[in-house]
Parts: C-alpha cells; sequence; structure tokens
C-alpha cells in the first residue's frame, strides 16, 4: 500500500514539474526585451558598446535585491536609463522601458 502511494506521488511530482515552465537564468547575458519597466542600481549600470549592463528586475524590490546582471541592446530600450527611487538600503535605483 505504502509503495503505490509513493509512486502515485512521484508520478504526480514527474507531471506536475514537467507542466511548469523553466524560469530563466540568473545572470543572463542577455534580456528577451517585452513591453515593460525594468530597474536597477544606479551604481551597477554600464553602457557597454551597444547595451546597458546592470542588475534589472521588472519591480523595485527585485532590484534593490538582485545579484544578477543582465543586459539590454540601446535599441531595445526607450530612451535612457532615468531615475527611479531609492532602495531602503540607500542605492539609487534608474529605470528603463522595454519594446
Amino acid at each position: 500500500m505504502i509503495a503505490k502511494l509513493v509512486l502515485a506521488a512521484s508520478a504526480f511530482t514527474l507531471v506536475a514539474c514537467a507542466s511548469t515552465s523553466p524560469a530563466p537564468m540568473a545572470g543572463a547575458s542577455s534580456a528577451s526585451a517585452s513591453k515593460a519597466t525594468y530597474y536597477c542600481w544606479k551604481d551597477r549600470l554600464y553602457a557597454e558598446g551597444d547595451g546597458y549592463s546592470c542588475n534589472w528586475e521588472t519591480s523595485v524590490a527585485a532590484a534593490c535585491s538582485s545579484n544578477g546582471t543582465r543586459t539590454f541592446r540601446k535599441g531595445e530600450v526607450s530612451g535612457t536609463p532615468k531615475p527611479a527611487g531609492m532602495c531602503k538600503t540607500g542605492e539609487w535605483l534608474v529605470a528603463v522601458t522595454t519594446g
């Protein structure tokens, strides 16, 4: 009986895992740009060649605690990074809009 329950639970877990989308890799070198606003620490922002590298995240809270790095091509963003407030830790933020 216990073996059947373990087998059923394993099958359920396998099906549940197969139906979820994989999360993007942390530290990915390039982010695909859909229409959204992304935030990052001002002191982590680097304009490298044709891109902006930073710890870009889709929310202020995530950006304030993020350690990853993403790069957007300058053609993927509207304008240049703009001031976007401050984290509770005192880090200044900037934001860009993609799309």
